[in-house]
């Protein structure tokens, strides 16, 4: 009798499980990433983040000249435009952001500025403020 007489002609064995779908068979062969979180870490390195201006001493001054007037003119509903920096939650530095609106309040207790739709931006991290108000009256320059 030679090698593998015995089983070469019995049928072929069936299984009880129900056939896979080709989709579901593909997915076993589709490409995966061996290192999880390797490519986010990749794109998280080369994103870019700008560090906070320092102002000086008379744009400070420009700015909270700004403030007061806003802050005594509130019930007018004053707009302003502010540019501000947020910090990066992840690296140091941050961005610039651009917000517009009407002033609710000026906060001098937690030094915020509160707008009618709810967002507050931290007064050292203002850059600028400007609005037709602001921009038609003289403030020290910088």
């Amino acid at each position: 009798m030679s090698n593998y007489e015995d089983i070469i002609n019995l049928q072929r064995p069936v299984s009880k499980r129900t056939k896979m779908d080709r989709l579901s068979r593909a997915a076993q062969f589709a490409p995966f990433a061996a290192l999880t979180g390797y490519g986010e870490a990749i794109n998280e390195t080369g994103r870019v983040v700008e560090e906070k201006i320092a102002l000086s001493p008379n744009e400070k001054e420009s700015l909270n000249e700004k403030l007061k007037f806003v802050e005594s003119n509130i019930d007018r509903g004053i707009g302003i435009c502010a540019v501000f920096f947020v910090k990066d939650e992840k690296k140091s530095g941050g961005s610039y952001k651009k917000t517009s609106g009407i002033v609710k309040k000026i906060d001098r207790e937690n030094k915020t500025i509160v707008f009618e739709n709810g967002v507050e931006i931290f007064i050292e991290d203002l850059l600028s403020l400007s609005s037709k108000e602001l921009d038609s009256l003289e403030f020290s320059q910088g």
